[in-house]
């Protein structure tokens, strides 16, 4: 997730606490002290970004393959969620001099809680994770909230903004910032109108009823609301996950009875490996979805699709990503249904498959000695080799005339391998040829 959504939580992390009352713990007294309420809002928000200090090895390393491997790196791992709070507490330690045990003891649990709610709300999305480190090395990827999430901003927002009762100019621009951050998201097509009216209605309704609570029931509405917005995404993915995988398992099912001893089913079979997806930022009803499939003995597809998975005028897909009139280089086969049925797309109610990439398994995974690629296979979940000769990740290829941030171009010398690897299982292993290693 983005800092602002982790400093969010860690400061609605920090006001429970506040109210937290069990037999004879009871912080309230503790938080009307200015320096100990700052201290702990502090430790708070430090600890729910401090796994993002993986991006300090850009200092040591600054080639882009150094932050592909190490971003989301050992920092997001539980087995160093301990050694970090530590860290964090220490920092804590030259900025505040407070004496109280019980304040410190707190601190450092809340610091513990953040860094690994900071785990937890980053692997919700498409990007990835590999918190079991070291005892499993695999990617998990949580394909549910986009990285940035609206409904989870103005959940908790308010709870930030109210308290400030004397400054209306840092309140209005707040509230102004935030209206133009949806107004941005319009303009580069990621919202539709009706998206950002029903975002800036639900932000206006909470700061006109946080006004008129107290603070503990303000608290507990705002991590209420933010929990059912992380579920209500999760629902709805899972219900649309299920769905498709549905629809492609009944496909091949009816494919394998129609060919039957006609033809070597090695040869025209279809074989789902993965379904990668993730919704619009404020949309949990507007997907965009990646189907990756090895058809035949040696035929890579990736079919990339946007699905609306409930018919709401004000929840429509927005153009996004997969805007046709953007220009890119990627190799493109429109929709066609003049393919044969073990290649063909099946068709999804709510579903508009954008384009269709192919290429050839064995030249897309081949062996090369080169360390640049040996490291980018170590992140890349939806790899592809443009006509250009370039490589990227579909996940995040910007079809544009700009270079992605994971695009790899091995005639590029001013691309480095990474000075110290990792030992992050590559999402592709399987279909890697060099399997040694």
């Amino acid at each position: 997730m983005d800092n602002l959504t982790h400093s969010l939580v860690g400061y609605a992390i920090a006001k429970s606490a506040k109210h937290l009352r069990f037999k004879k713990i009871d912080l309230t007294e503790k938080f009307k002290n200015p320096k100990i309420s700052s201290f702990l809002i502090f430790v708070s928000i430090l600890a729910a970004n401090f796994p993002d200090l993986d991006l300090l090895y850009s200092l040591y390393d600054s080639s882009q393959l150094g932050y592909l491997v190490h971003h989301r790196g050992h920092t997001h791992t539980f087995i160093f969620a301990l050694p970090q709070a530590l860290v964090a507490l220490i920092l804590s330690a030259l900025i505040f001099k407070i004496k109280d045990k019980t304040v410190w003891c707190w601190g450092f649990i809340l610091i513990a809680i953040n860094i690994c709610l900071h785990i937890a709300l980053d692997s919700l999305n498409i990007y990835g994770v590999h918190p079991f480190y070291p005892w499993d090395n695999q990617w998990y990827y949580g394909d549910r909230v986009f990285i940035i999430e609206p409904w989870i901003w103005f959940s908790i927002l308010p709870l930030a903004i109210t308290p400030i009762k004397k400054v209306l100019s840092v309140k209005l621009g707040l509230i102004l910032f935030f209206l133009i951050t949806l107004g941005l998201a319009y303009k580069i097509e990621m919202m539709t109108v009706g998206t950002i009216l029903i975002l800036s209605f639900y932000f206006l309704l909470m700061l006109w009823l946080f006004n008129k609570m107290i603070e503990s029931t303000k608290t507990i509405l705002a991590l209420s609301f933010t929990l059912i917005t992380i579920l209500g995404f999760i629902v709805e993915g899972l219900r649309v996950e299920e769905k498709i995988r549905t629809i492609f398992q009944t496909q091949n099912k009816t494919v394998e009875e129609s060919v039957g001893n006609q033809v070597d089913l090695k040869k025209d079979s279809s074989e789902l490996i993965d379904l990668a997806m993730t919704p619009y930022p404020g949309n949990p009803f507007c997907w965009n979805i990646y189907s990756v499939r090895l058809l035949g003995d040696d035929n890579y597809n990736v079919a990339v699709g946007q699905f609306q998975s409930q018919n709401f005028w004000i929840f429509k897909c927005p153009k996004g990503m997969f805007n046709k009139e953007k220009n890119n280089d990627l190799k493109l086969t429109q929709m066609n249904y003049e393919l044969n049925k073990i290649k063909e797309i099946p068709e999804i109610l709510g579903m508009k498959w954008i384009q269709v990439y192919e290429t050839s398994k064995n030249k897309l995974f081949n062996d090369q000695d080169d360390c640049r690629l040996k490291n980018w296979f170590q992140f890349v979940r939806i790899p592809y080799q443009t006509e250009s000769g370039n490589y990227v990740d579909l996940r995040f290829y910007s079809r544009s005339s700009r270079a992605g941030f994971s695009d790899l171009d091995l005639n590029d010398q001013s691309q480095k391998c990474v000075k110290i690897q990792a030992p992050w299982v590559a999402p592709r292993k399987k279909l890697l040829l060099d399997n040694n290693d």
